[in-house]
């Protein structure tokens, strides 16, 4: 394992979520090379007391948010429509292309 790739793995071992022959890897690395422990140690302390916060989002969060987008962009982003009219507009507009092209087609191939 490279020091970039190490690096990379800082996050994942700080949180706990690396598999045990990546993290052995990793204290390996960090055991042998004093700079790169170095890295590691202001790496953790930058993170400091947002570590300690584990809360999770509240449950109608991204509802929220998006009700303040649509309310600040009066209803340019996040609008409420039905998907259902959506997929109509679309199956519409389709059929209507393909007929005018078959027509087109039959019209310039007719003369």
């Amino acid at each position: 394992m490279t020091e970039a790739e190490a690096r990379e793995l800082f996050s994942p071992y700080h949180d706990g979520e690396l598999e045990e022959p990546a993290r052995r890897a990793l204290e390996a690395l960090l055991a042998e090379r004093p700079t790169l422990r170095a890295e590691y140690d202001s790496f953790r302390a930058a993170l400091g007391a947002m570590s300690s916060l584990r809360a999770p989002a509240p449950v109608d969060f991204t509802a929220a948010v998006e009700g303040q987008i649509r309310k600040r962009s009066r209803g340019r982003f996040y609008a409420r429509r039905s998907p259902r009219w959506s997929q109509l507009t679309l199956s519409v507009v389709s059929l209507a292309t393909l007929l005018v092209t078959v027509l087109l087609y039959y019209y310039f191939t007719a003369q």
